[in-house]
């Protein structure tokens, strides 16, 4: 996993082919799992990738900012 950009509101981080966007009954790695430990918070999916799929995703820090990306 790489952080390419993280603040106090966001994270945005490189996700791995292979790797789930968010937990799934599977149980394999996903990328909130890892960046919540990453970052010891709770951390907002703002729109998935499938898991086959890398890519760039961005997460939020905190409900609020998650709302308003969700919004835009």
């Amino acid at each position: 996993m790489k952080i390419f950009f993280e603040d106090k509101y966001l994270i945005v981080a490189y996700k791995e082919p292979g790797v789930a966007s968010q937990a799934d009954p599977s149980g394999r790695a996903d990328m909130v799992s890892l960046l919540t430990k990453w970052c010891g918070g709770d951390v907002f999916c703002i729109h998935r990738l499938d898991t086959a799929t890398g890519g760039i995703m961005v997460f939020a820090k905190d409900s609020r900012t998650a709302g308003r990306l969700t919004e835009a």
